[in-house]
C-alpha cells in the first residue's frame, strides 16, 4: 500500500472514531462506567463477563463454573465477546472490580468498519473523496448503529466487510505472485477470519462461512485453482472449530437448536422498511415482530446512490464480469437463508414451506434461528457494488458531478436516518443508573460471614432480567456461584430438578432463593428462611 493509500485508510478509521464519539460520547469508553450495560441484552454480556472473570481457569479457557454450578458453561453463551473476555481475564487481578471492555469494543468496531470499507472500495475507486464518502455510508449504516450497545458482539459488522474483502482479494490471480503464495495467503486469511468469528459471535461463522463457500466455488470454476479453492473452507472451518473447542463450546451442555426459525427472519422489503429510522419514508410494518432481527434499512440517501449506480452499471455492462455473478450468488443465497421458511414482504406472507423433514438442513437453520441477520451480507455487497460502480465511473468521466451527487446523497442519508441515530444516542447517553436489587443489609451480612459459596435459584424463570443481573453482580462481587443465568441457548440439563434435589439435601455453603410466589413450597425443604427484598432466602443452619 502506498503512503497516500495508507493516509486515506487512516482517515477512514478516524472518521469511524469521530462518528462513534458524536453518537455515543466518550463516557462509554471509561472502563468503570457501567450504567449502559446493566439492562437487557447488554446486561447479559456484562454480567456474563463478571461471572467468567471470577471463575477459576480451566483447561478449556472459555469455561466457567460460576454461572451454572456445579456444571461449567462457555462464556460464548453469554455473548460476552470471548476474545475480549479471555484476554482481560488474564489481568483480572489488577483490573477495577466493575471493569468493562464493551465501550472500547464499540469504538474499535466503528474504526474497523471505516478501515475495511475503505480497503474494499480502494480496489475499484481511485478518487479518495468518493472513497471517504462511501466509508461514511458504511459507518452510519442503520443496521450497524442499531446493533451497537444492543447485541454488542453482533455489532462486529466489520467481520462481514473483512470476508467481502477476502472474497475480492483471494479470488484474484495477482501478477507476479506464485500460486503457492496465493494458497498460503488465502489459507491464512480465512483461518484468521474463522478464529475471529468463533471468538466474537457464532452467527458470524454462518454468515462469513457462506461467503467462504461461494468464494471456493468461484476460485474453482473461474480460476481453475483446486487447492486454493479447497483451502478456503478447510482453513475457515479448521480454525473456527479449534477456537470453539478451546473456548468450551462443545462441552457446555447447551441445546444446538432453538425455537424462532421463521419468526426472526428477513422481510423481502427489509431494505426499505425504516422501522423508525427514517424522517421521510412512511412506516411499513413487518409481517412478524421478530423480523426486526433482520433490520437492514438502507437509508434514503443510499437508495438514491443505488439507483444512480444502476444507470452506470448498465452502461458499463458490469454483469458480464464473473466477480459480479458470484456476488449475486451470495446475495441470492443470503436472502434465501434470511427469509427462512416463511417468506414475507411487508405485512404480507407470500408463502411458507414445511422444513420439519429437512433433517440436517433444518438443524443447521435452527442454530441460526435469527436468520434475518443474513440480510446484512447483501446489504453490504450492494453498498460496495454501488460505490464501486459510481466511483469507477468518476475515475473516467463526470468526476465533479458524481462527487457533488454523492455528497448530496450523504446529506440526505444523515437527514433521513437522524431519528434512529437520535434514539440510539438517547438510549446510551441518558441511561439511568440501575438500582441495587438487593439493598437489605442481610445480603451483606450473609456474604461477609464467609460461609456461603453458592446461590441456587429454585425457579429462575420467576425472576426478571434485572433481578437476575442483581444476583449475578452480588455473586461475582462476593466470590459466589449461580446455578443458572441468562444464556443465548437453553440447557439440555434439567436445571430446576437439579435445584430441587439440592434443596432436599441442602448444603451449609448454599443460599436457596425462592420468589414470594413460592411461599407454599417452603415447608417441603429442611431450611431456615429469611424474607428480604421480595425473596425468601433458605439456608441450612446447625
Amino acid at each position: 500500500m502506498k503512503s497516500g493509500g495508507k493516509l486515506i485508510t487512516a482517515a477512514a478509521g478516524a472518521l469511524g472514531a469521530v462518528i462513534f464519539v458524536l453518537i455515543f460520547g466518550v463516557r462509554v469508553l471509561s472502563p468503570v462506567y457501567i450504567d449502559f450495560l446493566t439492562r437487557g441484552d447488554p446486561g447479559q454480556h456484562y454480567y456474563g463477563w463478571l461471572l467468567f472473570r471470577t471463575a477459576p481457569w480451566q483447561p478449556l479457557i472459555g469455561m466457567m463454573n460460576t454461572a451454572d454450578h456445579p456444571y461449567s458453561v462457555s462464556v460464548i453463551f453469554t455473548d460476552s465477546i470471548p476474545l475480549c473476555a479471555v484476554f482481560f481475564k488474564i489481568f483480572r487481578g489488577i483490573l477495577p472490580d466493575s471493569f468493562q471492555y464493551f465501550g472500547m469494543w464499540g469504538l474499535l468496531c466503528f474504526i474497523l468498519q471505516g478501515i475495511i470499507a475503505e480497503r474494499i472500495l480502494s480496489r475499484y475507486v481511485k478518487n479518495p473523496v468518493i472513497r471517504l464518502i462511501g466509508c461514511i455510508f458504511f459507518i452510519i449504516t442503520p443496521a450497524f448503529i442499531r446493533r451497537s450497545f444492543w447485541h454488542i458482539a453482533m455489532a462486529s459488522h466489520w467481520l462481514l466487510l473483512l470476508s467481502i474483502y477476502f472474497y475480492l482479494v483471494d479470488g484474484d490471480d495477482p501478477a507476479g505472485i506464485s500460486e503457492k503464495k496465493c494458497v498460503t495467503k488465502t489459507a491464512f486469511h480465512w483461518a484468521v477470519l474463522g478464529a475471529l468469528c468463533a471468538s466474537i459471535h457464532l452467527y458470524y461463522l454462518g454468515m462469513c462461512g457462506l461467503i467462504a463457500v461461494i468464494l471456493a466455488v468461484r476460485i474453482r470454476y473461474e480460476r481453475q485453482k483446486v487447492i486454493r479453492a479447497v483451502m478456503v473452507p478447510v482453513s475457515f472451518v479448521g480454525s473456527s472449530v479449534a477456537v470453539l473447542w478451546i473456548l468450551g463450546a462443545f462441552h457446555s451442555g447447551m441445546s444446538s437448536d432453538a425455537p424462532g426459525l421463521g419468526f426472526y427472519s428477513f422481510n423481502l422489503l427489509g431494505f426499505f422498511i425504516p422501522d423508525g429510522w427514517s424522517s421521510i419514508l412512511p412506516k411499513i410494518p413487518y409481517y412478524a415482530d421478530g423480523q426486526v432481527e433482520g433490520f437492514s434499512y438502507m437509508g434514503l440517501g443510499f437508495i438514491v446512490i443505488m439507483i444512480i449506480s444502476v444507470f452506470y452499471a448498465v452502461k458499463a455492462k458490469i454483469w458480464q464480469r464473473p466477480v459480479v455473478g458470484f456476488g449475486l450468488g451470495i446475495i441470492f443465497a443470503a436472502v434465501l437463508i434470511g427469509a427462512s421458511a416463511k417468506v414475507s414482504a411487508g405485512p404480507w406472507l407470500l408463502w411458507k414451506y414445511d422444513v420439519s423433514g429437512a433433517g440436517v438442513i433444518k438443524k443447521l437453520w435452527e442454530i441460526f434461528r435469527s436468520s434475518g441477520r443474513f440480510a446484512w451480507i447483501p446489504l453490504y455487497l450492494i453498498m460496495a457494488g454501488a460505490f464501486s460502480v459510481i466511483g469507477h465511473s468518476a475515475d473516467n468521466e463526470h468526476k465533479k458531478m458524481i462527487i457533488v451527487l454523492a455528497s448530496m446523497c450523504l446529506i440526505l442519508q444523515v437527514a433521513d436516518i437522524y431519528p434512529g441515530i437520535k434514539k440510539k444516542h438517547d438510549e446510551v447517553i441518558n441511561t439511568e443508573p440501575v438500582q441495587d436489587m438487593l439493598p437489605a443489609k442481610k445480603w451483606t451480612e450473609l456474604a461477609e460471614s464467609g460461609k456461603f459459596r453458592h446461590i441456587v435459584f429454585m425457579d429462575k424463570d420467576k425472576l426478571s432480567q434485572e433481578e437476575l443481573y442483581g444476583f449475578a453482580g452480588y455473586a461475582a462481587k462476593n466470590g459466589m456461584t449461580l446455578n443458572d443465568f441468562y444464556f443465548a441457548r437453553s440447557f439440555d440439563l434439567h436445571i430446576r430438578e437439579i435445584a430441587e434435589d439440592s434443596a432436599y439435601h441442602p448444603s451449609e455453603d448454599t443460599m436457596y432463593i425462592f420468589s414470594l410466589s413460592q411461599q407454599n413450597v417452603l415447608d417441603n425443604y429442611d431450611l431456615t428462611y429469611y424474607a428480604y427484598d421480595g425473596y425468601f432466602i433458605g439456608i441450612k443452619e446447625n
